[in-house]
C-alpha cells in the first residue's frame, strides 16, 4: 500500500496571531499513515495567554536530487483546517 509521509506539523500557516509568538503545543510532531493505519489525529494545546488562529495544510514530502521536494496534496484529508483557540485549550485535528 502506498505510504504517505505528512511533512509534520502538516506544514502550519501560521496567521498573525502566531507571529505574536503564541505558545502552541503539537502532538504528535510525526504522522506516518498506510493501507493499515489510514487515519490519525493530532492534539494541539494553546498553552499561551492569547487566543491564536491557524491553518493547517498537508504537504507530501519526498527528495529531489537531495533535496527536500514538498507538494500540495489531496489524498490526505484533515479537520478543521481553520482553527481559533483560546487561552489554555485544546484541539484534535483529524487526519
Amino acid at each position: 500500500m502506498r505510504r504517505f509521509r505528512i511533512f509534520q506539523f502538516l506544514t502550519f500557516l501560521l496567521l498573525p496571531a502566531m507571529a505574536l509568538a503564541a505558545n502552541i503545543t503539537i502532538t504528535p510532531v510525526r504522522l506516518e499513515l498506510s493501507g493499515q493505519h489510514p487515519y490519525s489525529v493530532i492534539q494541539l494545546t494553546n498553552v499561551g495567554s492569547e487566543a491564536v488562529t491557524f491553518q493547517a495544510r498537508i504537504f507530501k514530502w519526498g527528495f529531489k536530487e537531495e533535496n527536500d521536494d514538498l507538494n500540495a496534496t489531496e489524498d490526505v484529508i484533515l479537520n478543521p483546517p481553520l482553527i481559533t483557540m483560546a487561552p489554555g485549550t485544546q484541539q484534535f485535528i483529524r487526519i
